[in-house]
């Protein structure tokens, strides 16, 4: 095997790109869904962690950039997710729980979730949950919605309509 052959823009072999272009197209590369904020006052932020590893990069997250605030989250998951362990990890970094569904036949029954965390709040909608979480939230607080892509994707239609 040879050396990897760098290609310039313009499609020239052996030319170098400048380092900052890189770092420049990284820094400003954005991923919808993760780490998201989609609303201020109060702070919303989406996260589609959907699985153990997920929610712990998310709790770390938390912990490092919002340890401070109060948290509402909102959660909804998809019922084949390893979802019991994404509890165990985010609730105790959160002072209100509100479980979910998105409209899709795989979700879980947030029934079913609320077993497993005490004094959540059981909202049969996304929308609803969402709506929820704002009326409840102070202008200082956050509210982090996450479990699925699809509950991420039914949250930001939501706040996109209301704003």
């Amino acid at each position: 095997m040879g050396q990897p052959i760098e290609i310039a823009p313009g499609g020239r072999c052996g030319a170098k790109r400048p380092p900052t272009r890189a770092l420049d197209a990284l820094s400003s590369a954005r991923w919808p869904g993760r780490l998201e904020i989609v609303a201020c006052d109060p702070l919303v932020l989406l996260d589609a962690a959907h699985n153990p590893h997920g929610a712990e990069a998310l709790a770390a997250f938390l912990e490092t950039h919002y340890g401070d605030k109060r948290k509402i989250l909102v959660f909804g998951v998809m019922k084949d997710k390893d979802w019991r362990p994404m509890l165990r990890l985010l609730s105790p970094l959160v002072d209100e729980i509100i479980l979910t569904r998105p409209a899709v036949d795989r979700a879980a029954d947030p029934g079913l979730l609320a077993t497993e965390v005490t004094g959540a709040t059981v909202s049969d909608s996304v929308r609803s949950a969402v709506a929820t979480a704002r009326k409840r939230a102070a202008k200082e607080d956050l509210i982090l919605i996450t479990g699925s892509l699809y509950t991420i994707g039914e949250a930001k239609t939501a706040i996109n309509e209301d704003i």
